[in-house]
């Protein structure tokens, strides 16, 4: 049975400069859909990986290509609440704080080596000690 590929990329879909979209931007993020203002292919929940696979966009693209605000959401707002909730529920709202803290740590390069060398050999002790005990297992 032939196998059917998804050809993306096909032709360049982004609008020249100075175009108007094809959908205005009140319309293009509705409650539950988003709806793409280069091409106009409607009932999205979110934009990114449409403008990733077809467009060969980034979000940040594309917000500048339309002069969108960096804060504007290309999600639908039903689609943004239901996610908020499920974290909620999940509790990643009770660790975004210290992810937050631990990736500015890491940006000014605060304790990071020293923490991966003494997780690396916590590691290198352990292959020892299980190479050692199999080896003594083998032994007897």
């Amino acid at each position: 049975m032939p196998t059917r590929k998804l050809v993306y990329h096909q032709k360049d879909l982004s609008p020249p400069k100075g175009k108007k979209p094809v959908v205005p931007v009140a319309e293009a993020f509705g409650d539950d859909e988003v709806v793409c203002m280069i091409c106009g292919q409607r009932g999205m929940k979110t934009l990114a990986r449409h403008l990733n696979f077809i467009h060969n966009l980034k979000p940040c693209q594309y917000r500048k290509l339309f002069g969108l605000k960096s804060t504007q959401l290309l999600t639908s707002k039903n689609y943004s609440i239901y996610r908020g909730k499920l974290n909620k529920e999940i509790g990643c709202v009770d660790s975004l704080p210290k992810a937050r803290e631990a990736r500015l740590a890491r940006m000014h390069g605060q304790n990071e080596p020293e923490r991966a060398r003494t997780v690396n050999t916590v590691v290198a002790k352990k292959r020892v000690y299980r190479r050692l005990h199999v080896f003594e297992k083998g032994d007897s």
